[in-house]
């Protein structure tokens, strides 16, 4: 995953050589793309767990 986000980083270098604001927007928007990516299995666990818990009281029968 480091791998991933340093190489983002290093496109974003390669765009833009001086830095500036679309740089640090960018780092940004990697950091969390790679927390949302790291963190998958925790948040579809606790869309499973939300969804699985109303289907047991009803609320998404018809």
């Amino acid at each position: 995953m480091p791998i991933f986000f340093a190489v983002s980083l290093v496109f974003a270098w390669f765009k833009n050589p001086q830095g500036g604001p679309d740089f640090v927007e960018f780092i940004k928007r990697a950091f969390v793309a790679t927390l949302l990516l790291a963190g998958f299995a925790e948040i579809t666990d606790i869309i499973f767990f939300i969804t699985n818990g109303l289907a047991a009281q009803g609320v998404l029968r018809r």
